[in-house]
């Protein structure tokens, strides 16, 4: 019985998902941008150097080209870890984008949906990680200072375009983003709720690191809502 009523679920989410919200009573967009936090640019600027500490590759950061993959609201009150998430339709997706170019652009637009009215306690970002610029000229060697020329067995990381790049739980999870808005059924669908998710340039380059053991690079993008940026 539980199979035939878990098998019913599933069927009336994919009717759902093929079928898409229509405009009509209950029902409100959402409009989904994503900006620079306004003190990111200013707190990452800072000098190149030849050798960053505990293995820290965010001082040479220029580039983090990702794809967004996936949007999903949460309903207030409905569980972060369960099935409540509402998909939503991504602009131009997979929508592909430099996050550190973020900071001399307009807003970009990530998605812009009909849902059901009501208040939405969280968003989050699905993003597949595309590469990663490291600026420079001389191999980065990590791990403390050092006699110059001398990496001591340390490991020392290319300067240029590294597409093995990982986001842990960027990709599985996605990025909540701590997002709270409401839809009033009485506005009209075309009257779009704007939800502003800023990017934090400062603390994701200093989240950037190198793995020896993975070869890859590993990056936590930080993502907020801009009421919960700073909070």
């Amino acid at each position: 019985m539980r199979s035939l009523s878990g098998l019913l679920v599933v069927l009336l989410v994919l009717w759902a998902c093929d079928s898409g919200p229509t405009a009509g009573a209950g029902m409100g967009t959402v409009s989904v941008v994503l900006a620079s936090a306004p003190a990111s640019a200013s707190s990452a600027e800072g000098t190149l150097f030849a050798e960053d500490p505990a293995g820290s590759l965010g001082a040479h950061v220029s580039q983090i080209n990702v794809s967004v993959t996936r949007v999903e609201a949460l309903p207030a009150g409905a569980d972060e870890d369960g099935y409540g998430w509402i998909p939503l339709s991504v602009a131009d997706g997979p929508l592909s984008l430099d996050l550190m170019a973020l900071a001399s652009a307009e807003v970009t637009l990530v998605s812009e949906q009909l849902l059901p009215a009501g208040t939405y306690g969280n968003l989050r970002l699905f993003l597949e990680a595309a590469s990663v610029f490291l600026a420079g000229e001389d191999p980065i060697c990590l791990g403390g200072t050092s006699v110059p020329g001398e990496t001591s067995g340390r490991p020392c990381v290319d300067p240029g375009e590294h597409a093995n790049v990982q986001f842990p739980s960027g990709e599985q999870t996605g990025i909540k983003t701590g997002a709270h808005f409401s839809i009033d059924s009485d506005v009209e669908a075309e009257d779009p709720v704007t939800v502003t998710l800023e990017f934090d340039e400062a603390a994701t380059v200093r989240s950037v690191t190198w793995s020896p053991g993975l070869e890859m690079i590993v990056i936590s993008p930080v993502i907020r809502a801009a009421d919960e940026a700073g909070g």
